[in-house]
């Protein structure tokens, strides 16, 4: 997959608990994007969800980017989750979605977008019920 001119990450709930973020770095993801000659980005970049606290099966979308300047064809990075509900057991599944219009609309815009269907899965984080403030990470590679 090459990264589109415009996409963002979309987070998934399915801990079975809400996900509180507000105020907090509690999802974040941090990358660097890397070119066509396979340079990387000099400054890592990071996206955070803040507001409002992530429900179960529900998706948090991520601030979009506009690749148009860049034009990195992928990037290297790490998705961190930080349990705020102790009794979160199951994933955050974070997937990366495209625009075609600029970065006005995405699919999970619409009322009847499914994840695995609609957007394209990039990693999941397993989250066991190991207290608030257990902490995840993971590598991701696009």
């Amino acid at each position: 997959m090459t990264l589109a001119r415009n996409w963002r990450f979309c987070a998934i709930n399915n801990t079975g608990q809400t996900l509180a973020v507000t105020g907090s770095d509690a999802l974040a993801i941090t990358y660097r994007g890397v070119k066509r000659d396979g340079s990387y980005q000099a400054t890592e970049q990071t996206l955070s969800y803040t507001t409002p606290d992530l429900t179960n099966g529900n998706a948090a979308e991520f601030a979009g980017v506009d690749n148009s300047t860049d034009q990195f064809v992928g990037l290297d990075g790490t998705v961190t989750v930080t349990a705020t509900n102790a009794s979160a057991d199951g994933t955050i599944d974070i997937y990366i979605e495209t625009s075609t219009d600029g970065g006005t609309t995405f699919p999970s815009d619409a009322p009847d977008f499914v994840a695995s269907e609609d957007l394209t899965w990039v990693a999941s984080l397993r989250i066991n019920s190991n207290g608030a403030g257990y902490q995840k990470a993971t590598n991701i590679k696009i």
